[in-house]
């Protein structure tokens, strides 16, 4: 699975309780193009994507996943964030949601829902 925040911590801090307690093997990108270059060069099944993600005004993680739904299309996708218009984006788009202020093991619950799908 890819990861894709822009915050440090995060990415410091997440993936090792995935990979820990959820089994994953995590890869992370601090922004889109961080995260399209990692597709290319490695086979992901599952992107979770802050929304967001970016500057204000520009693209986010909405973008993010509309990207990897066109170029990866057998790629699975959870968008997250704690603003609640996130999940009406996630809904129109078909992506997945997660609530940031949830439990860690909700997350690890919507991954494995998804990763399911592929």
């Amino acid at each position: 699975m890819l990861l894709v925040d822009d915050h440090a911590l995060v990415l410091r801090d997440v993936p090792p309780l995935l990979e820990r307690h959820g089994g994953f093997k995590v890869l992370v990108a601090s922004g889109i193009r961080d995260a399209l270059a990692e597709l290319n060069r490695s086979a992901v099944d599952v992107v979770v994507a802050d929304w967001k993600l970016g500057k204000p005004g520009g693209p986010d993680g909405g973008h993010l996943i509309e990207a990897v739904q066109r170029w990866h299309p057998g790629c699975q996708n959870v968008l997250f964030s704690v603003d609640p218009l996130g999940a009406e984006v996630a809904r129109s788009i078909g992506a997945a949601w997660y609530d940031k202020d949830d439990d860690l093991s909700v997350l690890i619950d919507v991954i494995r829902r998804v990763a399911n799908r592929a």
